[in-house]
């Protein structure tokens, strides 16, 4: 069944943020411990599922996971997301040692999978996974100017990286599946820096292997503006895009076809972060309301929820969501009538 499907078996509007950081506003821990031990995220995601009842669960957002079981030098703040220190691959390297890794024996995969299946077993709706996109991941290993730079100096060697990078993820997506998850999200940021020609080229091809095996529902997220890439994103064979707030969400559904799920695409900060119950409600009518008419669009943030994110936003979000479709749908009864 594809993601579209699966929406339309749902109540309308089907409205669920990118969030899991906040759950440790609830239970006490830091975002270090809550990213580097299993227990403490699922603790910090069952926190936010008793809160809110969400219809989607989906681990903490981590663009180190992968890049720490190929031996990148990750560090873990106390109350900020973890990053990585150092990137040590540079154009013409010999990159056989990638190939020989297996990333899903690195203890932070391992993990990160316990979390996935943790998700599955004991959340009802739907359950998420997330991978680092191919591009991001060669990015943390490169350093983000210097693949930009190889994608005009060495292109066979970006393209050999990509290759060798996407079947590592492919291996980490199917095992999410077999976690439990019933959608797999890839999550590109770096892509938004590349024009749609260097998109199909490199990308395309490393994302499509991500999912070509997979059964479970594929999303592809890329943060900021991506707007060039909107149609493009959708010829991977993804089931659905998930959009920044910097995209038109209108625009975005013009280019593409009606299958593919919009996800999005609230500001997470200026909304979520900095914003007040009755700004996010009014910020919550006024997108329902532009997108009534698509079947395939699920209300969301545009990114990850920071951390911080007072929960009676959250609250307001669900809320509105709620009584946006109460209303809705009496005033589709009365004009019946």
């Amino acid at each position: 069944m594809t993601l579209f499907e699966e929406i339309q078996k749902l109540p309308k509007p089907f409205a669920v943020p990118l969030m899991g950081y906040p759950g440790i506003q609830i239970t006490g821990a830091t975002m270090k411990d809550a990213i580097l031990f299993p227990d403490t995220q699922f603790d910090a995601l069952k926190a936010l599922v008793d809160y809110f009842d969400p219809p989607a669960v989906f681990p903490l957002m981590d663009l180190t996971v992968e890049a720490s079981g190929l031996g990148l030098e990750v560090e873990y703040p106390e109350d900020d997301v973890a990053y990585v220190r150092k990137h040590p691959l540079r154009e013409g390297n010999d990159l056989s040692h990638l190939k020989e890794i297996d990333l899903l024996s690195a203890p932070r995969v391992k993990n990160y999978l316990r979390v996935v299946e943790d998700i599955a077993k004991n959340f009802k709706g739907l359950h998420g996974g997330y991978v680092i996109g191919p591009l991001s991941l060669a990015g943390l290993l490169m350093g983000v100017e210097n693949i930009a730079l190889a994608f005009l100096d060495n292109p066979f060697f970006v393209r050999e990286l990509l290759a060798i990078i996407s079947e590592k993820l492919a291996e980490v997506a199917v095992a999410e599946e077999n976690a439990g998850a019933d959608i797999i999200a890839i999550l590109d940021p770096t892509s938004m820096i590349i024009s749609p020609l260097q998109f199909d080229v490199f990308v395309k091809p490393a994302v499509q292997r991500i999912i070509r095996d997979l059964e479970s529902m594929s999303l592809l997220h890329i943060c900021g503006q991506a707007s060039h890439l909107v149609e493009h994103m959708a010829q991977t064979g993804v089931d659905g895009l998930s959009l920044d707030y910097q995209v038109n969400l209108i625009e975005a559904e013009n280019k593409v076809p009606p299958e593919v799920v919009i996800w999005g695409n609230l500001n997470p900060v200026d909304v979520f972060l900095k914003g007040t119950p009755e700004t996010v409600k009014e910020q919550v009518e006024n997108l329902l309301t532009e997108m009534k008419s698509f079947d395939n669009f699920v209300l969301s943030s545009g990114c990850d929820l920071p951390a911080h994110t007072p929960l009676e936003n959250i609250q307001a979000f669900f809320q509105a969501a709620s009584e946006w479709k109460e209303t809705d749908t009496i005033l589709l009864a009365k004009a019946q009538i």
